[in-house]
């Protein structure tokens, strides 16, 4: 009996209200994503680097305060890359120098980034809290919504790029510097300076993990909503089974803001 009252209960909170309170929506949303780091990392010197996302929103309201959210989205995460560190070998050093040619990674101090491109699924359910509102003719004009947000998300690494502005020591064969692989010089002579590479092959393509964002919204001429949102992905999995400097996950701190339409 008590079962039933607790279904009948919850049921109740969740679609009290449905004819008037209920409202479903569609949006636009545009992010700004700082990368979680991954450890260990040989000598350190990575340092974040602001990447970009936007994607769609679709949300229902089942009341005033319980909703749930989904939001395909594109995503760029980058990391600056400016230490002794291990990195996937360019052909184009392996076509210069023939000591290289079949070397799949080595380690050498260096200037570069990374660039992960993904395209993400959160799923979340929302709790959400109304403000200052305005009713005109029965309806609700304006309110301030404040609203937590909390799930889990899957995702796709769709591209990896890694860029090498400069090199600054020889090229060893392992982290320890006990095997030098080609010197500064002959890198130099050889006339390789910069270069740029995909190096998607080498990670896991499928990616997952739990999300949470914090939000605002203002409300106004009935159906129109604009928000800002702060939170962000914690990955689960690691995408890198080289562990060449340390484990990677999808982690990002992201403030997301857009668009909102009420249907």
């Amino acid at each position: 009996m008590k079962n039933k009252l607790l279904v009948l209960f919850i049921s109740g909170f969740l679609f009290v209200g449905t004819g008037l309170f209920a409202q479903g929506f569609v949006g636009i949303k545009f992010a700004g994503n700082i990368p979680g780091f991954q450890e260990p990392i040989v000598d350190g010197g990575f340092s974040s680097k602001l990447g970009t996302g936007f994607g769609l929103e679709v949300s229902y309201r089942f009341n005033d305060y319980i909703g749930v959210r989904m939001t395909p989205e594109y995503s760029e995460v980058s990391r600056k890359r400016n230490a002794y560190q291990g990195f996937y070998l360019p052909n184009a050093v392996g076509d210069l120098i023939a000591e290289l040619a079949q070397i799949d990674v080595a380690y050498a101090d260096l200037d570069g980034d990374i660039k992960d491109k993904y395209l993400l699924l959160p799923v979340m359910a929302e709790l959400g809290f109304n403000f200052n509102e305005k009713i005109f003719n029965d309806v609700r004009e304006e309110y301030l919504r404040v609203y937590f947000l909390g799930g889990g998300f899957v995702g796709y690494l769709t591209e990896s790029s890694q860029r090498i502005r400069s090199l600054r020591s020889s090229v060893f064969a392992d982290e320890e510097r006990t095997e030098i692989l080609a010197t500064r010089e002959q890198v130099r002579d050889a006339g390789f300076s910069k270069s740029r590479s995909y190096i998607g092959e080498n990670f896991e393509e499928f990616t997952y993990g739990v999300t949470g964002f914090i939000g605002f919204s203002y409300h106004f001429f009935y159906r129109n909503e604009f928000f800002i949102e702060f939170g962000g992905h914690f990955g689960l999995n690691n995408l890198d089974e080289e562990k060449l400097n340390g484990e990677i996950f999808t982690r990002t701190a992201t403030v997301q803001f857009g668009y909102r339409w009420q249907l």
